[in-house]
């Protein structure tokens, strides 16, 4: 027994050493696999980067980024992620990490800075090429990726921006997966912060798990060893890790259950243990051989009782097998079944114990599947090593058609003289049906997508990915290259008007737990144009209800719709036209039944625009007159014409018109015929129709239709349209022909002139809208033998002589009254708004029979016509119209008898009239004459009695004596001679400063008073700065004096005169304040330099308060705006007293001085002084 111990112990160390030199074995072979990965990782990083280099380093890219033209840069780039199916994408930063391009281009992301991502902060370090750690990017789509950056240098070696690869986990570790490192072995990453690239348990698309408390990770990463033994995370059994770092701070992890990577190690002990078992059997049964004799009675019964314990063992043994539902079985090295289950008899059709002892030859029928398993099992048996078939084919007994997944494992006899296979196999048939019908359901589905018409689409969810088939490209145009596999890309090509409705609707299924959507918008060609479609969705959710994919198909009903809008429009029209034709019914007026004709056709048959044009005969321009719809400016930025030479006849309107039939472009950008084809486009106009109005055979316009598709004029809608149109046409003949009735009741056929009923009607309008104060005129016009011009010429030669006057008379007549033909002879003209009998004097004298005794030529002769006239006067000669004509009537009578030119019907009236025709005459002829003189009266400086100024104040010294202004100035306003008399008075009070001043006298400034009339002429200035000159002098002296109500009548033109006044440096005094607008806050923003107080103010000084209180308010205030004032008309000391203690400035009147002609004040400059 001491012999045995001994042995056992020697046995027990023997193990150990060979356990440990076999698990050390074990352990250098998996640290070796990790590092062969590591070799790969690293080869596949330094490629990465050396690809960026190389495209940071291309010398058209670096000049791109140098310039800053990013987007240009970014092109040249595009073909790298279709090259390299791992690059996800391509991103440019300035040196700051600001983004300024991309490619595929991510909706939002230029302009993002990236200065807090790992690999800015890598890159920017020491700016050398850096790997970054896996992160997530948060836009959509979400991605795990991680990324390369890349200085981009210029050649001087200034760094230009970042080149950063962004690199998909799923496609760049695919090699990983593929990597064989033995059975239920497997490869997984991290990265430098222990965070998973990539693991076969763990969808790489997922969240970013973290490892770097997984103990093999957490070892390596804080230096305690790159070898671990512990229980997997997902499925608990015990693993062998090793550790290999990685360029980068990466590392990659080898791992495998212990049972595999130890299983040779485990082997070679067992046969150790096997070994001295057999030893120490040996000594054993040599003991028991010694012993057998001893025991042999005690022996037999205890035999007995094993025998049957063994057989209870092999019978619960074979139950357990039996239930198991996986094929078991024990082969020798012949290929006889040793031991098979239940379920391997079930498959073949027989019994356990018919198949022990017999070969696969014996149940399968196939040779070649019997070949290839005996060369399974001796393979098997030959290597010693496991062997996995994953899929085979049988046909059991029964006819069945089987897969099985097979697993043969070298065992040895029981006595150790035979080497044999353990199998087990699995049925998985199920399995491989429904993956054969997932591959049919594929290859259906592919068939189907690529037969179809329509474009098929898949959209996961999860990643927003979203597929096309290839009848996308063929529908809308869009090369493979173009689509951007994400449903941000579908949601872009999304009409705007369409985008939100279309968005919502289908996140409103997806949410409402709905199983289809679908919806019509229009979808974005290639070529710009937008298709219509009609897409469904298919809405897939898994066991918790949520949609995580969707399958749908998107149809081009384009044509379709086109149809059903033709069908709707053309029945839309056959309703305008019944609309139309009750407007025409119903309506009087040509220029609102044209509105209606173009609002109806808009709105109810769905034009965009329509519009009529009628031809101006004389230019053959083409005017719109009526239009509907959205012009957006079109009308007002185009023009047309019937004219063939002109750029706007070429028009479709305008060829319409020429042709007398419809013209029609159905596509305005194709259309070589369309002249505005830009402006139409940009309006949105896509098609268009111009249809010739025709009246008694002519085209007197044309109606245009625009639509905003292509293809809506096909011959039935031109027809309804040549028929709307026709109507049209109709409605105006007939309204022409009502009007030419009207005109005829109330016009003069001959000349276009109101007849008398006409006449009367609108002068009693004219009396009932004015208060009976207000005076006008009829004055009648009866040309003298007219007769004999109609029995010497000829009827068409009066006819002739009545149109060319009328013509003339229109001219005169346009703005200041109203023109009428009463009779064959006699013409009727209504003066509104007079003053005064004088007034209509002026205007026959002037004006009515100037253009009368103006020859009229007829054919070859020359006639010389004369005319009587009479007038009478609302409300002097009656208010009622009748009577004024009647009236007018008796005076044109009247001057027929008397031989005068033309008679007032009240006599006193004439003879005011002669008088101021008198007057009038007298005056034109006292300019030329000399017969006007100035006279001066001076102004006074209250602050020292000195003489600061003279007004000059014009006197007519006539045949009758010396006449005041106030009989004459308004006569010479009236007739204009106060433009030439203004003139005078300049000229004149130049000439005497210009005398006093050369005999020493040394002349204040002298103020001339400026008419209402003067100063609007547009050339003033002009006139003043002749006068100035001619005279040779310079105009500091003069002061202009003009009235506060004159400035205010034109203020924005005369305060720019007035400038230009000042800056000649000239004074301005506003004349009579007080008497007019009497605004100081105006005063404010002229430049004047004086102001006036009018004498109606200086004579109530001392007897009206509220007089006193005006002038007393207003003197500081105009001291306040810097202006001087100055009294008019005072004529006694009180006056003058109270205008000293108000602070008046100057005053000037009879206390002081009368008016005085020049020779009087000379005498006055010299004699004399203040205070005498």
């Amino acid at each position: 027994m001491l012999a045995l111990l001994l042995f056992s112990v020697l046995t027990w160390f023997t193990y150990q050493a060979i356990d440990r030199e076999l698990t050390r074995s074990a352990f250098a072979d998996h640290r070796s696999t990790a590092r062969l990965a590591a070799a790969t990782l690293n080869e596949k990083f330094e490629r990465l980067t050396s690809i960026g280099v190389a495209v940071a380093s291309e010398s058209r890219f670096r000049e791109l980024a140098a310039a800053g033209e990013w987007q240009r840069a970014i092109s040249i780039l595009k073909p790298i992620p279709r090259e390299f199916a791992f690059i996800e994408r391509l991103v440019l930063t300035d040196p700051d990490g600001t983004e300024t391009a991309d490619t595929p281009a991510l909706k939002g992301g230029v302009g993002n800075n990236f200065a807090f991502r790992d690999w800015y902060q890598g890159v920017s370090r020491d700016w050398e090429p850096y790997v970054s750690h896996v992160y997530e990017r948060t836009a959509r789509p979400t991605r795990k990726l991680f990324a390369v950056a890349i200085p981009i240098r210029h050649d001087a070696g200034d760094v230009l921006g970042i080149l950063v690869l962004q690199i998909e986990l799923d496609d760049f570790f695919s090699w990983v997966r593929d990597m064989d490192v033995g059975t239920d072995g497997f490869v997984y990453v991290v990265d430098s912060r222990g965070r998973l690239g990539h693991h076969p348990a763990y969808p790489d698309q997922g969240d970013i798990i973290d490892f770097s408390s997984v103990p093999i990770v957490r070892k390596a990463m804080q230096g305690e060893g790159e070898i671990d033994i512990g229980p997997a995370l997902v499925t608990g059994e015990e693993q062998l890790s090793a550790y290999a770092p990685v360029a980068h701070g990466w590392g990659i992890v080898v791992q495998q259950p212990t049972r595999i990577a130890f299983a040779y190690r485990n082997q070679q002990l067992t046969w150790v243990l096997a070994g001295y078992g057999l030893v120490l059997a040996f000594a054993l049964l040599i003991a028991l051989l010694l012993l057998r004799i001893l025991r042999q009675r005690m022996q037999a019964s205890e035999n007995r009782r094993f025998q049957e314990e063994l057989e209870e063992q092999w019978t619960f043994f074979r139950k357990v097998m039996d239930i198991d539902r996986n094929m078991i079985f024990v082969k020798d090295d012949q290929g006889r079944f040793v031991l098979v289950n239940q379920a391997v008899a079930d498959v073949f059709g027989t019994t356990v114990e018919n198949m022990v002892g017999k070969t696969n030859s014996d149940f399968i029928p196939s040779k070649a599947l019997v070949d290839k398993f005996h060369q399974d099992e001796q393979e098997v048996i030959q290597n010693k090593r496991e062997k996995h078939i994953p899929e085979v084919f049988v046909r059991d007994n029964h006819g069945k058609d089987r897969w099985l997944q097979v697993i043969m494992r070298p065992i040895t006899s029981v006595d150790g003289s035979r080497q044999m296979v353990l199998g087990v196999s699995s049925d998985i048939t199920k399995h491989v049906r429904m993956e054969a019908e997932l591959r049919n359901n594929i290859e259906r589905f592919e068939i189907i997508a690529r037969s179809t018409s329509d474009a098929i689409w898949d959209w996961d969810m999860s990643s927003d990915s979203l597929w096309w088939n290839e009848s996308f490209s063929m529908l809308f145009g869009y090369r493979q290259e173009e689509i951007e596999w994400s449903i941000d890309f579908w949601k872009t090509l999304i009409h705007p008007d369409d985008r939100d409705r279309v968005v919502n609707g289908i996140e409103a299924a997806i949410a409402a737990d709905k199983e289809y959507w679908q919806d019509e918008y229009r979808f974005l060609r290639k070529d710009g144009s937008y298709a219509y479609v009609r897409d469904h969705g298919y809405i897939i959710r898994n066991e918790q209800n949520e949609a995580y994919r969707m399958l749908g198909s998107l149809a081009d009903i384009t044509e379709r719709r086109a149809q059903e809008e033709k069908i709707t429009r053309l029945s839309r029209i056959r309703e305008i036209l019944s609309e139309i034709n009750y407007a025409i019914v119903h309506m009087r007026d040509r220029e609102l039944l044209l509105q209606e004709a173009c609002r109806i056709s808009v709105e109810n048959a769905g034009f965009g625009l329509v519009w009529v044009g009628l031809l101006d005969d004389a230019s053959q321009d083409i005017h719109p007159v009526a239009h509907h719809g959205e012009s957006k400016g079109y009308l007002d930025s185009v023009g047309f014409s019937a004219h063939p030479d002109k750029r706007e006849g070429q028009t479709i309107t305008g060829q319409a018109l020429r042709s007398l039939k419809p013209i029609v472009c159905n596509n305005v950008e194709i259309g070589d015929e369309v002249i505005y084809k830009d402006e139409l486009v940009l309006r949105g106009y896509q098609s268009m129709a111009a249809f010739p109005i025709l009246v008694d055979g002519h085209a007197i316009g044309t109606i245009s239709f625009y639509g905003e598709q292509t293809d809506i004029f096909d011959r039935e809608e031109v027809e309804l349209l040549t028929e709307l149109v026709a109507d049209v046409a109709f409605a105006l003949e007939y309204l022409d022909k009502e009007d030419k009735v009207k005109f005829l009741a109330y016009y003069d056929a001959l000349t276009g002139l109101s007849n008398r009923d006409l006449f009367l009607d609108r002068l009693v309008q004219y009396l009932h809208s004015v208060d009976s104060n207000h005076m006008a005129g009829v004055v009648l016009m009866d040309i003298e033998r007219f007769s004999s011009v109609n029995e010497v010429y000829g009827r068409g030669a009066g006819d002739d002589l009545l149109r060319t006057l009328s013509t003339r008379l229109r001219e005169v007549v346009a703005e200041t009254g109203y023109l009428a033909r009463l009779g064959a002879n006699i013409f009727a003209v209504f003066l509104r708004d007079i003053r005064d009998a004088a007034d209509i004097a002026n205007f026959i004298e002037h004006e009515l029979l100037p253009q009368v005794s103006r020859p009229i030529l007829i054919d070859t002769y020359e006639l010389n016509i004369s005319v009587r006239i009479g007038v009478a006067i609302s409300p002097v000669d009656g208010s009622e119209a009748g009577k004024l004509v009647d009236h007018a009537e008796a005076a044109l009578k009247n001057a027929k008898n008397s031989g005068d030119k033309y008679l007032f019907y009240t006599s006193d009236m004439n003879t005011r009239v002669a008088d101021k025709l008198i007057l009038e005459n007298r005056l034109r002829k006292a300019l030329g004459r000399e017969e006007f003189v100035l006279f001066y009266q001076p102004k006074v400086d209250l602050s020292d009695n000195s003489i600061c100024g003279f007004e000059a104040l014009i006197r007519w010294n006539s045949d009758d004596g010396l006449v005041p202004p106030d009989r004459f100035i308004l006569v010479l306003e009236e007739t204009g001679l106060i433009l030439d008399v203004g003139h005078w008075v300049i000229g004149q009070a130049m000439k005497d400063y210009q005398s006093w001043s050369s005999r020493g006298l040394n002349p204040p400034p002298i103020a001339v008073n400026i008419s209402a009339l003067q100063l609007a002429q547009t050339d003033f200035i002009e006139r003043l700065d002749e006068i100035i000159l001619q005279n040779a002098t310079r105009a500091p002296w003069l002061d202009l004096e003009i009235t506060e109500t004159v400035i205010m009548e034109q203020l924005d033109e005369n305060v720019q005169k007035l400038h230009a006044i000042r800056a000649r440096g000239m004074g301005i005094s506003i004349d009579d304040f007080g008497t007019g607008y009497s605004s100081l806050r105006y005063m404010s923003k002229l430049p004047v330099t004086a102001l006036k107080i009018d004498r109606s103010f200086t004579a109530n000084l001392l007897h009206n308060k509220d007089d006193t209180a005006i002038v007393t308010a207003v003197i500081p205030l105009a001291h306040s705006l810097n202006l001087k004032v100055v009294a008019e008309g005072v004529e006694t000391n009180e006056q003058l007293n109270l205008l000293r203690e108000l602070k008046c400035d100057q005053f000037q009147g009879y206390l002081f001085n009368p008016p005085l002609p020049a020779d009087a004040v000379e005498t006055l400059l010299r004699e004399y002084r203040p205070g005498n």
